[in-house]
């Protein structure tokens, strides 16, 4: 049994690069919104990358969205 109910398994270890549109919209779980507590916070890409090379951001599973073959959002994906 998992500790949190669930298992992600990735056996591949390619990496894929893809062109990211300038107004790219990404969206990232925000667990301290003063509002509501857990919201979604729009963020830039440069905040991103600090985030994903600086906290453990850089395990978190994303959503990608394409628009005429290049990234026009990205999502995080809830892991509970």
């Amino acid at each position: 049994m998992f500790p949190n109910g669930f298992y992600i398994h990735n056996p591949g270890k390619t990496t894929t690069s893809y062109t990211v549109n300038k107004d790219v919209v990404i969206r990232i779980i925000d667990m301290n919104d003063p509002n509501i507590g857990v919201g979604i916070r729009n963020i830039s890409i440069e905040n991103l990358a600090n985030l994903i090379s600086e906290t453990e951001m850089g395990n978190s599973p994303f959503w990608l969205s394409f628009k005429n073959g290049r990234v026009s959002a990205i999502e995080e994906q809830y892991l509970p």
